[in-house]
């Protein structure tokens, strides 16, 4: 085992600290621009959340109405899908930090909160990346989290795509915040969605859509900051 106290010094602000260590692996080329571009999907998709949320719609309404928006206008998301899924739900899910400040009536926290929740998604999407290239191997990865709902998220994440998906497992993994025929009728949208992912009809579409990523995320931005809010 290496000794620790270079990466000690290192974090102490020894710049020079690591200069007598030889690597023991070259390093890895990353696309550092790769998380930036995945972020900015998930905002759209965490912008569409909240401007449901925001509706006052019924609860079942909304998470339909973005699996719908999903197919038909933007992206098939799966942790926005799944996290929705949690938000949206009315059985006392744990929600309370998925969306910081959502309500506030200074609407650029409002912003804020949503592009927090954005980063989430992406660092979540990432994680269960590294887990499924990992497969077999023994390389152990492990999600640590003060925030309640954000572990909810994970193990859900991590349940559905350890297994080989169904809509039984989606039914059983909703079914704690959702009446059964709901969780029903949410699991089966979702497998059909999920159905979708490699149609080339769908992809081409989208591919073709009139509005850019940017105006997606400024439009998204604007009915979030007009939106009312309600807490200081």
């Amino acid at each position: 085992m290496p000794i620790p106290y270079p990466w000690l010094n290192l974090a102490f602000g020894d710049l020079n600290a690591l200069d007598p260590m030889e690597p023991q692996h070259p390093p890895e080329a990353h696309d550092l621009a790769f998380p930036l571009r995945r972020w900015r999907r998930n905002y759209i998709a965490a912008l569409k959340i909240a401007e449901l949320e925001l509706s006052g719609r019924p609860n079942l309404d909304r998470m339909l109405a973005l699996l719908s928006w999903m197919r038909d206008d933007f992206i098939i998301a799966g942790p926005a899908a799944l996290l929705a899924s949690i938000y949206f739900a009315p059985n006392s899910p744990p929600r309370k930090r998925l969306f910081k400040q959502l309500f506030s009536s200074n609407r650029l926290r409002a912003v804020d909160g949503v592009r927090n929740t954005a980063w989430d998604l992406t660092h979540l999407s990432e994680m269960i990346r590294k887990v499924n290239e990992a497969n077999d191997s023994q390389i152990r990865l492990l999600f640590a989290s003060f925030d309640k709902g954000l572990r909810t998220l994970a193990g859900l994440l991590f349940h559905v795509s350890a297994d080989e998906l169904s809509e039984a497992l989606l039914v059983d993994a909703f079914v704690p915040w959702w009446s059964r025929a709901q969780a029903e009728q949410i699991a089966k949208c979702l497998i059909k969605l999920l159905a979708d992912l490699n149609d080339k009809s769908r992809k081409q579409r989208q591919a073709n859509s009139p509005v850019s990523i940017d105006e997606m995320i400024q439009r998204g931005e604007q009915r979030l900051l007009s939106a009312p809010g309600i807490s200081g």
